[in-house]
């Protein structure tokens, strides 16, 4: 704002109408006397001028001035609202004690004509009284006039700020989550992106203002849902060093079960957060191998938490996350050493997936990740026993049966695997046993061979084998002309 008591016209003004004076009281003079008496009453007129800067209307140049640094100060350092409006009230009253001076202002090119008109009259002294009066007033409705302009623009940006402070924002746009800034961060180019990691100090509490959490230093991933998503979306939007309050529905906080006994069912939380630091997360290629490891496994256990309460769907989303790191990892990690550490890491993620996938019965998606596992470590038993029993879902025993008869090879003390493999033989001979009697069927040939001596057996084919080999041509031809006719 442009320092408006710097500006003194009014004096380079007050200057000329001296001199203008003294000229046409020299024009006018018709007395004789000499010029000298006017000069000394102009003098008293000059001395009035240097008088002021000990007078109040100066002290009230620098009652303005200290207020403007006041109010830069409010601004710099974020003091409360209230001590704003303070500010913004003693400025009105400022305005208020001199509102007179919008009149004397406007008369004050009225004021300079009259003086010009005194000059010349007769009565020399009187009107250099007269002069210094007017000379005075000038001045004052300067200051005065400064000192408004002044203290209205400090109630207009007090009023602006606490507007700005009291300003709560309807994140999603339906009222269950808002936002409001208590101070503010370093800049939007400071504010956090996906998949980043992000330290904060956070507080929740009930409506009622009961503490039902707090930490000083709280480490997450964004938008990989590590934390409430009340936190997670909230955060997204803060700036680096800001302060925010969050109004939240239990929706995105805990929802209907709550977190017993601290918060209950339903609960809305109130949340304080200050975004502290923010740094590449697990997916960036500048992050070193211990951070990520760290970040992976802490995620595969937490997808284990979700898989032992049976919720499938966010414990397969955890776990895909795990296993992106991880391959990003594997392929910025130079050393062998690195490689192997974030293998093992990846073939538990995998195997977890794909219990997790096998539990909502996505066999497709399951197959691929036990294949990714596999892939990695041939003859990991988990996998293959997994494998097995995809194939088997899949309507694949034979294929099934192999793949567990390889696992119990591995393990042949693993009682589990061999019940597997028991069942599953005994369910592939039948399955066999079947295809048997329905290809009999379509040949039209009975089965009586368990009714026969070996003797009558041999002696029922070589009567047969005729029939046997004209029925399997008949088919073969048939199955060739549908063939032949969907091709044309």
């Amino acid at each position: 704002m442009e320092d408006i008591t710097d500006k003194k016209p009014e004096d380079a003004s007050i200057t000329v109408n001296f001199e203008n004076l003294h000229a046409n009281m020299a024009l006018n003079t018709s007395s004789g006397e000499e010029p000298k008496k006017f000069d000394d009453e102009l003098g008293k007129g000059e001395d009035l001028s240097q008088k002021f800067q000990n007078s109040p209307e100066n002290d009230a140049i620098q009652n303005v001035d200290s207020l403007k640094e006041s109010h830069e100060d409010l601004n710099k350092y974020g003091e409360s609202a209230d001590e704003i409006d303070d500010t913004a009230n003693n400025s009105d009253d400022l305005a208020n004690k001199t509102d007179y001076s919008t009149n004397n202002g406007d008369n004050s090119a009225n004021n300079g004509s009259e003086i010009k008109t005194a000059a010349s009259a007769d009565n020399e002294d009187g009107e250099a009284e007269n002069l210094a009066t007017m000379a005075k007033e000038i001045i004052k409705n300067a200051v005065d006039g400064a000192k408004q302009q002044v203290a209205s623009e400090i109630e207009n940006n007090a009023a602006q700020d606490v507007e700005k402070k009291e300003e709560w924002l309807d994140i999603l746009g339906n009222s269950l989550l808002r936002k409001k800034i208590l101070k503010s961060g370093e800049g939007r180019d400071s504010r956090p992106k996906r998949e980043e990691e992000i330290t904060v100090r956070y507080e929740a509490k009930l409506e009622d203002g009961t503490l039902v959490e707090k930490n000083d230093d709280l480490v997450f991933v964004l938008g990989m849902q590590d934390i409430l998503d009340a936190i997670d979306i909230s955060v997204a939007l803060m700036e680096r060093g800001e302060v925010a309050a969050v109004e939240s529905d239990a929706k995105y906080a805990y929802g209907s079960e709550g977190k017993l006994p601290e918060v209950p069912p339903n609960a809305k939380l109130i949340f304080e957060i200050e975004v502290l630091k923010i740094q590449d997360g697990p997916f960036s290629s500048t992050i070193d191998l211990d951070r990520r490891i760290k970040w992976a496994d802490a995620k595969r256990q937490a997808g284990n938490k979700l898989y032992s309460a049976k919720k499938y769907d966010e414990a397969t989303m955890t776990y895909t996350r795990c296993t992106k790191a991880l391959e990003k990892g594997w392929m910025c990690e130079e050393s062998e050493a690195g490689r192997v550490r974030i293998n093992e890491l990846r073939i538990k993620c995998y195997n977890n997936l794909t219990a997790s996938q096998m539990k909502q019965e996505k066999w497709q998606d399951a197959f691929k990740s036990c294949r990714a596992a596999e892939k990695l470590e041939p003859n990991n038993v988990k996998a293959l026993f997994r494998k097995g029993k995809i194939h088997v879902m899949l309507g694949e025993l034979d294929k099934a049966v192999d793949v567990l008869t390889k696992a119990g090879k591995l393990e042949p003390e693993n009682k589990v695997i061999a019940n597997e493999i028991a069942k599953h033989k005994k369910k592939l001979d039948k399955q066999k046993e079947s295809q048997k009697k329905m290809y009999r069927r379509m040949l039209g040939t009975p089965d009586t061979s368990a009714s026969m001596k070996p003797e009558e057996k041999t002696s029922f084919w070589s009567q047969n084998w005729g029939r046997v080999v004209g029925g399997t041509l008949a088919i073969g031809a048939v199955l060739i002309g549908v063939f032949l006719a969907q091709r044309s």
